[in-house]
Parts: C-alpha cells; sequence; structure tokens
C-alpha cells in the first residue's frame, strides 16, 4: 500500500482496520515527515507484534535503517532489560530509584505491582528500550496510569523512545485507562521533558528541590499529565 503520511484521515481509516499497524505508520510519519514512502504490512494477526519494512528508507541513523519491533514483554524477558534499567538507574541522574538497586529491587518494581504492565522494543533481536505502566493509585484513582521509560544509552536520539511510547499510550488507552502521568520528570532531563511535551502531555506540577543529580545539586521534578 502507498501512504501519504500527512493524511490523517488515511491513518484513520487503517487504525479502524488495523491499530497496530496505523500505530507503526504513525511512528513513521514522525520520523519521516511528510515525505512519501512504501509501507509493506506484514502479514500478522491483530495484536501479535508487528514491524512495518520500508522501502528505500532515508539515510539517516536511527530506527529508520533497521525494523524495531514493539511487543509486550514478559517475566522471560528481564535478564535482556535488566541491563538497561541498570545503566540508566546508576547514573542517577534521571529517575528517582536507588541507584544501587539490585537486580531483584527492579523485577520487583516492574513485574510485581498489580496491573503492571512492561512493553520492550527490540531492533535486530536485541532489546533496546523498555516502558512500563501502572496504576498512579489504586482503590478510586486506578482509572490514571503511570508510567516509566528507559531507553538503552546507546540507541538514544534516534526515535526508539518515541516509538515505544507511542505504542503504549495507545495499548494504555485501549487498557482502559483514562489519562496518564508521571510525577517525577526530572527538570534537568531536557529530552525526556520534550518528549513528552511533544506527545501531549502537560506540566501540571513542579516540585522544586526534589531529586538529587549527582552533578547538579538539587534539581526540580515535574508532574506531568496527559488525558487519554
Amino acid at each position: 500500500m502507498h501512504n501519504r503520511f500527512a493524511h490523517s484521515h488515511e491513518i484513520e481509516a487503517v487504525r479502524e482496520r488495523d491499530p497496530p499497524l496505523a500505530l507503526h505508520i504513525m511512528c513513521k510519519a514522525t520520523l519521516f515527515n511528510s515525505e512519501r514512502k512504501t509501507i509493506v504490512p506484514p502479514s500478522s494477526s491483530m495484536g501479535t507484534p508487528m514491524s512495518i519494512a520500508v522501502i528505500e528508507p532515508p539515510k539517516i541513523s536511527g530506527i529508520t535503517e533497521r525494523e524495531l519491533v514493539v511487543r509486550d514483554a514478559h517475566a522471560s524477558d528481564w535478564l535482556s532489560i535488566w541491563p538497561i534499567w541498570n545503566a540508566v538507574v546508576a547514573c542517577g541522574e534521571t529517575h528517582p530509584y536507588a541507584r544501587n538497586s539490585t537486580q531483584e529491587d527492579a523485577f520487583a518494581l516492574w513485574f510485581k505491582p498489580a496491573r503492571s504492565a512492561v512493553y520492550i522494543a527490540e531492533q535486530s533481536g536485541r532489546v533496546v528500550a523498555a516502558m512500563q505502566t501502572k496504576p498512579m493509585r489504586y482503590g478510586n484513582g486506578d482509572h490514571i496510569a503511570n508510567f516509566d521509560l528507559m531507553v538503552s544509552p546507546e540507541h538514544r536520539c534516534r526515535g526508539v523512545g518515541r516509538a515505544l511510547s507511542m505504542h503504549v499510550i495507545d495499548a494504555t488507552r485501549r487498557t482502559g485507562y483514562n489519562a496518564m502521568e508521571a510525577f517525577a520528570v526530572v527538570e534537568s532531563n531536557v529530552a525526556a521533558v520534550r518528549l513528552w511535551q511533544s506527545l501531549g502531555f502537560q506540566i501540571v506540577a513542579t516540585v522544586p528541590n526534589a531529586f538529587r543529580h549527582p552533578t547538579r545539586g538539587t534539581v526540580a521534578v515535574y508532574h506531568m499529565h496527559m488525558q487519554l
């Protein structure tokens, strides 16, 4: 099929027939802007992990050069997620987890909460990013999802985090959540702030001096929210 990414009504038509395919097309649209490309949809049933083969992709680095597969993660994927989790947390610059968290601690934080869902992005069979959602609160507040994104250091600034986030936002909406919130987006993590804002999140509160950055001292964190 041929697709002009600038035409939103065509994407909506695809979304009605095959939401996962529409999501991948939108991911490509974000990266390729309005250039016309040929998309070859794989023969895959609804809900099955999918990738889109792009004919003659642009000569730029990132996920346009190789297929990116985004799918639900399982406990058996943890050994592939842990190196990314550990690298991100140990640097102490972006996430409020304990920098000396053990592998067991990290697994419990991501896989054991009630209604926790974990998603991964794979490139050439290797996990390059992971994202978790869980209820922001429980009881009468469990209709809002909290989320956490981690991207392998060597795969940042390539569109991987954006592609995974778009998939997770759509999956979270279909799961039945009404909104998504992050309560501790570190002010100095400019790339993350810009990503979430570009995807529709708004800063609804700023908490001063809430995060101890290893080189900047205490910095603010943002509470970000998006209605689904």
